[in-house]
C-alpha cells in the first residue's frame, strides 16, 4: 500500500494532487456523498404516510362503531 507523507509534498504537488482527483477518489477522501437532502425528504414522506396511515385506521374505527351503534 503506497503511503504519502505530506511534508514530502511540494505545495505545487499537492495542489496538482487535489485537482486531479475523480469522483470517487474525492467520495473517498471527504467520506462519502451529500445524502443529507434526500434523508430530511425521505424522513418527511414516511411521516406523511404515518399520518395518514392513522387517519385512515381512525376513520376504519370511527365507521365500525356507528354501524355498531346504530343496533
Amino acid at each position: 500500500m503506497a503511503r504519502i507523507i505530506i511534508a514530502d509534498l511540494h505545495p505545487i504537488d499537492s495542489e496538482v494532487f487535489l485537482k486531479e482527483l475523480t469522483n470517487q477518489d474525492y467520495q473517498a477522501v471527504f467520506g462519502g456523498e451529500d445524502k443529507y437532502r434526500p434523508q430530511i425528504l425521505n424522513f418527511g414522506v414516511k411521516t406523511l404516510e404515518f399520518m395518514l396511515l392513522i387517519a385512515a385506521i381512525d376513520a376504519i374505527s370511527f365507521l365500525t362503531d356507528s354501524f355498531r351503534n346504530q343496533d
